[in-house]
């Protein structure tokens, strides 16, 4: 059996460079086999992903 976690989150904040973020953070999802939608514009980022454990830790990691 495949064990997943799916967690939700979002932050306000003044996001300026976040164009610039995108291809990163798509990137970082990839390689973790990170699945589902993240949001992000200049007000912050909106998100509800899937993956395993680990790579949902991780990618709390990534965004603090």
């Amino acid at each position: 059996m495949n064990n997943f976690v799916i967690t939700a989150f979002y932050q306000f904040f003044d996001f300026a460079n976040y164009k610039e973020e995108q291809q990163a953070l798509l990137s970082f999802c990839k390689d973790n086999d990170l699945k589902g939608t993240v949001l992000i514009a200049h007000e912050g980022i909106n998100s509800t992903i899937s993956g395993s454990r680990d790579s949902i830790d991780a990618l709390y990691g990534y965004l603090t």
